[in-house]
């Protein structure tokens, strides 16, 4: 890729830039034209984030500055789905990487997370990136049934169950959360490995 006018700088560099899902700018149905028109102009990846809820007396503040006055950005009271929106921008680029930045990753259930992070791999032709992360508000985890305590055990059983779904013919995982019986998992992500 070479300079151009209009187009993202590059130097070897891949900007992002991420997807229009929190705040004012929060708009599914802009998700499609925005990707679209960043693709377009050079940008080599989308990013998403990964709120659940904005509770108005939050217990912990937003680790990024949050005050007692606004314990989050105001942004975050504002998001769409992280899941729906990659997809849609999957439908309409080609080459662009799709990343979620983080996604609380011991909030989900393994099974479907592995299903839903599979199906959006293989719809864009290998071009997920997903980080996880443990996130910072207990609000979100009392809101999913998920103990606040031993999250980070969680999460390592969470990344053990993945990748026993995406590598085990049969897939099976025993763990002190989820007992997954020995299954047949036809989707496999197009990236390998995982």
């Amino acid at each position: 890729m070479t300079d151009t006018p209009g187009r993202a700088p590059v130097d070897g560099t891949r900007l992002g830039l991420a997807l229009p899902q929190y705040g004012a700018l929060a708009d599914p149905a802009a998700v499609a034209r925005f990707a679209s028109s960043a693709e377009d102009l050079g940008y080599g990846s989308l990013w998403v984030g990964d709120r659940i809820l904005a509770p108005r007396e939050p217990s912990d503040l937003y680790p990024g500055g949050g005050t007692p006055e606004q314990p989050y950005p105001v942004e975050f009271e504002t998001f769409a789905d992280p899941f729906t929106t990659l997809a849609t921008a999957a439908a309409v680029t080609r080459t662009a990487r799709l990343g979620m930045s983080a996604l609380t990753g011991p909030v989900y259930s393994p099974v479907l997370l592995a299903r839903a992070l599979t199906s959006l791999d293989l719809a864009s032709s290998g071009r997920l990136d997903v980080g996880f992360g443990l996130g910072w508000l207990r609000e979100e985890y009392f809101a999913t049934g998920v103990p606040w305590a031993g999250r980070g055990k969680r999460l390592d059983a969470v990344l053990d169950a993945l990748d026993a779904l995406w590598t085990g013919d049969p897939a099976a995982h025993e763990g002190p959360q989820w007992r997954i019986a020995p299954s047949t998992v036809g989707l496999r992500p197009a990236q390998d490995p995982r």
